[in-house]
C-alpha cells in the first residue's frame, strides 16, 4: 500500500460514478502536486495533465472497500461529496499487472480529509483563467 496527497478535483465517494449510464463505481481524482505526481510515477501509474498540473483517478468498486477519515483518523459521515479543493491523504493499493497504455490501476483503500475545501483548487492551471477553469 501507498500514500498519496493531493487536492480534489471529482469525488464520488457517496454516490457511484456513471459513464454513458453505466455505473462505474466509487472513485476520486485528484490534481496532485510534483512530488506527489512523481512518487506516483515512480510506481508506475500513469498520470495525467491539465492545464500543467498532474491528475490521477483512484478507484473503488464498493463502498466497503473504502474508509473515509477525518484528520485525527476517526470515521467520518459525509452528507455529500467532497467540494473540489478538499485536500486529502489517500491509503491506496496498486494493480498487480501494469498496462503500457493506463500504467498500474489504483485502488482506494482510505481516504482521510485534512482540510474542507470552497470549491477552488490551490494549484495554479498555466493556460487558464483561474483555478476554477475544469
Amino acid at each position: 500500500m501507498s500514500v498519496v496527497e493531493g487536492y480534489v478535483a471529482f469525488c464520488n465517494v457517496l454516490n457511484e460514478d456513471e459513464y454513458r449510464g453505466q455505473s462505474v463505481g466509487f472513485n476520486v481524482t485528484l490534481c496532485l502536486e510534483d512530488s506527489a505526481k512523481e512518487a506516483l510515477e515512480s510506481e508506475e501509474v500513469i498520470v495525467k495533465e491539465y492545464h500543467g498540473v498532474g491528475q490521477r483517478k483512484f478507484k473503488s468498486k464498493s463502498q466497503e472497500y473504502f474508509d473515509i477519515l477525518d484528520a485525527d483518523g476517526n470515521a467520518l459521515k459525509l452528507s455529500e461529496e467532497l467540494p473540489r479543493g478538499t485536500k486529502v491523504r489517500l491509503l491506496w493499493n496498486g494493480g498487480k499487472d501494469v498496462s503500457p497504455q493506463y500504467g498500474r490501476s489504483t485502488y482506494l483503500s482510505k481516504l482521510k480529509v485534512l482540510e474542507m475545501g470552497d470549491g477552488n483548487i490551490p494549484l495554479a492551471f498555466e493556460g487558464g483563467d483561474d483555478n476554477n477553469d475544469f
